[in-house]
């Protein structure tokens, strides 16, 4: 089992798709706008924050706790994010959507630092359902 570790990192949309769907955007992100402890060991996304907005891309900025198992569980959360958030991923789903993920997780009890950068994209799963995969371009 891994220990406990904060992880931190962006999101990057396209912008012309944040512009046409910025209600959910404010929705999906609102639960995780309240102060921050950075003592806080509740496993989870504990900040989501909208950092830029740009001329071609949208950032957010998130931090989290928890056991991640490094790569699985931060990408995981984001996977369940959206797919506990219907409407979003079926738009992300329907306008084909890649979202950039850049995150740096450091474990202090061991020592282990893990960096990782990839996109996540909404598919089918076979099943009339959708589902999100991490596609992991590099890591070091």
């Amino acid at each position: 089992m891994a220990e406990y570790s904060k992880a931190r990192g962006t999101l990057k949309f396209n912008r012309d798709f944040y512009d046409n769907n910025k209600k959910l955007f404010t929705n999906w992100a609102k639960p995780y706008q309240e102060d921050y402890d950075s003592d806080d060991i509740n496993e989870g996304v504990n900040v989501l924050r909208l950092e830029n907005v740009g001329e071609d891309e949208v950032t957010y900025y998130f931090i989290g706790t928890g056991r991640w198992n490094f790569l699985n569980n931060v990408t995981d959360f984001f996977m369940y994010g959206f797919e506990n958030d219907k409407e979003l991923m079926e738009k992300l789903y329907q306008a084909k959507q890649k979202v950039e993920l850049e995150f740096v997780d450091y474990e202090k009890c061991s020592g282990v630092l893990y960096e990782s950068f990839g996109y996540l994209t909404v598919k089918p799963n076979g099943q009339n359902k959708l589902k999100t995969t991490y596609e992991e371009v590099e890591n070091y």
